[in-house]
């Protein structure tokens, strides 16, 4: 029997550095999701995989896995955007920054007039704690 199991808890596993390094690899070089690398290796939970990106993606990945780590995902598939699937996020992404940055401003307009009409302060001070 093996010892190696004696002080962990049941449903704690151990992987390979070897196993990790390769799943990291897996990601950020082939763009493949870490939904689809969890299930196609058993690997316990999604939050495995990532804590292994953070210990692993320096050490172990190329430029080029690097600048296609930027791969976006479908939220549909586990493959990898097409390019104009790509620019449609892009395009929508940039709607959505453009409703939040003007949300932002009616926002600080708003606050502006309740501040002169009503005579209260709504802001807080930058030099107050």
């Amino acid at each position: 029997m093996n010892n190696d199991n004696v002080n962990r808890h049941p449903c704690q596993n151990r992987y390979s550095e070897v196993l990790k390094k390769k799943v990291c690899r897996e990601y950020l070089e082939n763009g493949l999701s870490i939904c689809y690398l969890s299930k196609k290796y058993q690997i316990a939970g999604h939050h495995t995989i990532k804590r292994w990106l953070r210990i692993f993606a320096d050490e172990s990945i190329t430029k080029e896995a690097q600048d296609k780590m930027v791969m976006a995902k479908s939220k549909k598939e586990d493959l990898p955007m097409t390019m104009e699937q790509m620019k449609k996020r892009i395009r929508e992404l940039k709607r959505q920054l453009e409703d939040a940055e003007l949300k932002v401003e009616l926002n600080e307009k708003i606050i502006e007039i309740a501040e002169e009409q009503l005579n209260i302060q709504i802001r807080k001070k930058s030099d107050t704690k």
